[in-house]
């Protein structure tokens, strides 16, 4: 039996190792109440890995725990360019703020869900519309995608139409609401992982691994006429956080 903060194990050690959550551990009793938390419902959602490895991903995508919503698109045209590609950035830079300013200059309300169709309209399954918006980062590791939210609704619930389920969730604001509920928020994260790394033979037991898994919870980015094949988590519209409120 292995601490969850002990990752001194090979993967195959660790496959063989029942993991227990020791909350006496140093590492584990100076963590904040909402990182205890997170760590509680990873373990609590069948989470078998490098808990403090995920624990800092989803800080990272979700800042902290402040933005369980990705709600943001407030990118300077070169961020956006250089993240989405120049297809895709034709399309936008109307839309973006203007040349030359920082994150302080805010965008209208409407722009971001504008944006996020023509950033992610087309990935993991998105077919165009709304989907871009509909399917933008969630929980807390931010989950993105129609495919990823229909691989998430499978490992949970047994059913990859629960989240897409427009008699479920009619809107965008009826999935905001549930990914909002911290252990649905945590509970989706660990479904996510867990269902990549079943798929993909990738263990989380390194946070070399819990990176390839996560990639930003964007999976396998395709895009079409990009130079772009990978998509890591964007970090310009966090930068604006603190100077600007997000839209809600």
């Amino acid at each position: 039996i292995k601490s969850i903060f002990d990752f001194s194990a090979s993967a195959q050690e660790m496959g063989k190792t029942k993991v227990l959550l020791d909350k006496s551990d140093e590492a584990y009793t100076s963590l904040s109440e909402r990182e205890k938390l997170f760590v509680d419902n990873a373990q609590k959602f069948g989470y078998e890995g490098d808990f403090i490895g995920l624990l800092a991903k989803a800080k990272t995508e979700t800042r902290n725990f402040s933005r369980p919503i990705e709600n943001n698109m407030n990118y300077s045209h070169e961020a956006f360019k250089g993240y989405f590609g120049d297809k895709k950035y034709q399309q936008a830079k109307n839309l973006l703020r203007p040349i030359g300013s920082d994150g302080s200059v805010g965008i209208p309300k409407q722009n971001h869900r504008a944006l996020f169709n023509i950033a992610y309209g087309d990935l993991n399954g998105n077919k165009g519309g709304d989907d871009g918006f509909r399917y933008r980062g969630r929980g807390s590791i931010h989950l993105t995608g129609k495919q990823n939210y229909e691989n998430v609704g499978k490992q949970m619930f047994g059913d990859k139409n629960y989240f897409t389920d427009k008699n479920r969730f009619p809107d965008s604001e009826s999935l905001d609401s549930w990914f909002s509920d911290t252990s649905n928020a945590d509970s989706s994260a660990v479904a996510y992982i867990i269902e990549r790394s079943n798929r993909l033979g990738i263990k989380p037991d390194s946070t070399k691994n819990i990176g390839e898994l996560i990639k930003g919870a964007a999976g396998e980015v395709q895009y079409e006429g990009d130079d772009i094949s990978r998509l890591e988590p964007p970090t310009e519209p966090r930068v604006a956080v603190a100077e600007q409120p997000l839209p809600v």
